[in-house]
This record gives C-alpha cells, structure tokens and sequence, in this order.
C-alpha cells in the first residue's frame, strides 16, 4: 500500500533528524515498532519539546501501523514508574489530535 510505504518512509526520516544516524530503510523494517516508539518519546519533556514536535507526525504513524503497542507500558528515560505513551505524550504537550487517537486505542490508559 503506497501511503502504508509512505508512513514508514516519513518514520525512518523522523528517527534519522531526531537521532543523527543513518537508518537503513531494510533495517528499519526489522526494527521493532515498540523500540521505534521509545526511541520517539524518551525526551525530557522539561529541556526537549521543540524536538518532539518533529517526531509527532512519526508517531502519528505508528497508530496507524501498530495501534497495540500504545496499550503497553514502558519504562520510560524520565519517568520513575512504568507509564503509557499517553501520559508521555501529555508531558511532551502532544498536540490535542494525537492525544485523542492515542486515548481511543486505549481509554484506560487515564487510570493507570
């Protein structure tokens, strides 16, 4: 699918500006969605928001492809406790679309 290819070719260029590294795109194929995601939100919400905002798109991506991996927790970088991407998203001042996609894929994510 054409904008399926084009999801992941707009992630692996979001991973290669937030990283500096060169991502081979086969490489990428393997990669597994949930390190891709931790890689997008393990940011310090209070020194690197302005960096998030070029990952937003890219994890916008990542409900599209792999909706299950929001229904986790993960230990993230700045977070004393295993949390949901959506608490991390709420830190990192997602804007209010993505927010609410990822809420939908996974509404009891608010009280845990």
């Amino acid at each position: 699918n054409k904008s399926i290819d084009q999801g992941k070719n707009l992630l692996d260029s979001r991973i290669k500006m937030s990283n500096k590294v060169n991502i081979d795109s086969n490489k990428s194929k393997k990669k597994n969605p949930e390190e891709l995601l931790l890689k997008l939100l393990n940011l310090n919400p209070f020194k690197q928001r302005k960096l998030f905002k070029l990952h937003e798109s890219a994890i916008y991506v990542l409900t599209e492809l792999h909706p299950e991996i929001f229904c986790k927790k993960f230990i993230f970088k700045h977070c004393r406790t295993p949390s949901t991407p959506l608490s991390v998203l709420c830190a990192l001042h997602a804007s209010t679309s993505l927010l609410e996609k990822v809420y939908c894929l996974y509404p009891d994510a608010l009280s845990s």
